[in-house]
């Protein structure tokens, strides 16, 4: 297992080969050659106004896919009902068959992509549909994603997003009574997750949730369920630790903005590989960069001679 480190120079970071950030880890089926992943990360480059992947996308992607590397695509919607703008789905055949583009220029580097399902839940309350049409999303999308090339799934389930934001009771489900009944919620959320592993394996399905309230026995319930990994967004040490006690199995810490982790150091626990979105979005080569353990900057860059900008 693994901990995390933080940096001694703000907007700075180094690894270097040695460290633990480059041990192989097996994540359910997939066997992982490092542990530095690509988080999900809102492009909202996606065509208006069915959300198709473009060739950007394309692009983006495979500038930062590494061979036995996890890129964990930007969120993408199961419905229709963009909160955001330009958000992809994956609802639609033209969206399938153009995010078949961005998984094989994944595979082509040698890594593995995974769709990141969202419905974004409190943002659309008062258009969410039916129980059992909202677990037909999420079913059919999961089917979408298998057939768009992609190797693993992974459900948001972060606060602002269904199944959390019914737990929380920041929104209700017509068929479900949530408000402050957190028990129904987390049925919901096992509900989901079941309507996923109808398609999926549970070696390949993950969840994104925040490391805050109600994460705990969201954690403690996915426990039982076998699925192959966490992957949580940033918190505090005893959060961390609360989620590991409950959930045996592999855990990602998404790292946020400037709060850059410096090393996984071995010992700990708390963590066995780590997320990047906005730090890959300034570098592409984010990998080589930790792994030769160079300083990073976490601000966009101007243009150098022989490096790869983000695409536009």
């Amino acid at each position: 297992m693994s901990v995390l480190t933080l940096p001694t120079a703000a907007g700075q970071m180094a690894a270097g080969p040695a460290s633990p950030l480059f041990m192989p880890l097996r994540i359910g089926d997939i066997a992982l050659r490092h542990r530095v992943v690509v988080g999900a990360w809102a492009l909202r480059r996606a065509l208006p106004p069915r959300g198709v992947p473009t060739p950007h996308m394309v692009s983006y992607y495979a500038q930062r896919a590494t061979p036995g590397g996890m890129v964990v695509c930007e969120p993408v919607l199961v419905a229709p009902g963009d909160a955001f703008g330009r958000t992809p789905g994956l609802y639609a055949a033209d969206q399938v068959n153009l995010w078949r583009d961005v998984t094989d220029a994944i595979h082509a580097r040698g890594g593995y992509a995974v769709a990141h399902l969202c419905h974004p839940g409190a943002l659309l309350s008062d258009r969410l549909a039916p129980l059992e049409a909202v677990l037909e999303d999420y079913r059919c999308a999961a089917e979408n994603a298998g057939d768009a090339g992609f190797d693993a799934v992974e459900l948001d389930a972060a606060p602002a997003a269904l199944p959390a934001s019914l737990i929380a009771g920041y929104a209700s489900l017509p068929g479900l009574a949530v408000g402050g009944d957190g028990g129904r919620g987390l049925r919901l959320l096992a509900d989901v997750v079941q309507a996923l592993l109808g398609v999926w394996p549970a070696r390949r399905v993950g969840v994104w949730l925040s490391a805050l309230r109600p994460a705990v026995p969201m954690a403690r319930q996915l426990a039982d369920m076998d699925i192959a990994y966490l992957h949580a967004a940033a918190a505090e040490p005893a959060a961390m630790a609360q989620m590991r006690r409950v959930f045996a199995g592999p855990l990602v810490l998404a790292v946020p903005g400037q709060a850059v982790p410096a090393v996984l150091a071995c010992g700990g626990g708390l963590a066995d590989a780590l997320s990047f979105g906005e730090a890959f979005l300034h570098e592409p080569d984010l990998v080589a960069l930790l792994r030769q353990g160079r300083p990073l900057r976490l601000r966009r860059p101007a243009p150098q001679a022989g490096r790869r900008a983000v695409p536009r």
